[in-house]
């Protein structure tokens, strides 16, 4: 059990395997992942040899998204969504398949225990290297899930030398869970635009992007991948937000 408020400030540590991984979630869904990981970081969990189980409550839940107290059926939706929602993870000589969560069991007096595989307890919590610090002040502050999903990556690359990141259009649609069918001009309007828009506004990193393009011959040239650069921002709240 959590048995002090969890900070909603400082430090969340995700590991880049987690970052780069393909997981499509909401932004309310990324985030109780961030609150698994900090808890898990605290030390404040059962593990088995099979699973990590987190305790805790509807009210802490509510009170780290930044909810009311009758957001009840809301988390519970939530939490059915990483249910439902699968994460491959890379290992030397294989890759493994995993439901993020796959037991949540609900108490008459508010408590909630979440059960996680113990195969994501490395992506959580005891990295030493190869993992990225995220700033959890910023991270609920934002409410796109691609703001979110392009804020971990400006922070994974941000702490290297070479600031910058090119994916081709199916690995960014598959990374990011865009929809198969959008066009680069969808993506930019829908994705991409307010996506920056938000972590100029809300952020202390930001990003700029340029399409890279190939002519095959026949009509204008295509879309091949988007090139994504890490920036330094000076916050700016918009006065219309």
């Amino acid at each position: 059990m959590a048995k002090r408020k969890l900070k909603t400030h400082g430090l969340v540590k995700l590991d880049n395997n987690l970052i780069d991984a393909r997981l499509n979630l909401s932004a309310q869904g990324k985030k109780i992942v961030l609150f698994a990981a900090k808890v898990l970081q605290q030390n404040e969990v059962k593990v088995t040899s099979q699973t990590v189980l987190i305790k805790t409550t509807i009210t802490a839940l509510a009170e780290f998204l930044g909810l009311g107290a009758d957001s009840h059926r809301f988390i519970r939706s939530t939490l059915q969504e990483l249910q439902k929602t699968l994460i491959t993870l890379q290992k030397p000589h294989s890759v493994v398949d995993l439901v993020l969560m796959y037991r949540a069991e609900y108490f008459e007096d508010g408590r909630i225990e979440l059960t996680f595989a113990k195969d994501l307890q490395p992506l959580f919590a005891d990295m030493k290297e190869k993992y990225t610090g995220l700033l959890l002040g910023e991270v609920l502050r934002l409410r796109s899930k691609y703001a979110l999903r392009i804020y971990e990556l400006c922070m994974m690359l941000h702490n290297r030398d070479y600031k910058r990141k090119e994916y081709t259009l199916k690995e960014l649609k598959e990374l990011w869970g865009i929809p198969p069918k959008h066009t680069w001009g969808q993506i930019c309007e829908r994705v991409l635009e307010p996506a920056k828009k938000e972590l100029d506004e809300k952020c202390k990193i930001s990003f700029k992007y340029q399409a890279k393009f190939k002519a095959d011959g026949v009509g204008r040239p295509r879309v091949e991948s988007v090139i994504i650069d890490v920036v330094e921002n000076r916050p700016q709240p918009s006065l219309f937000s």
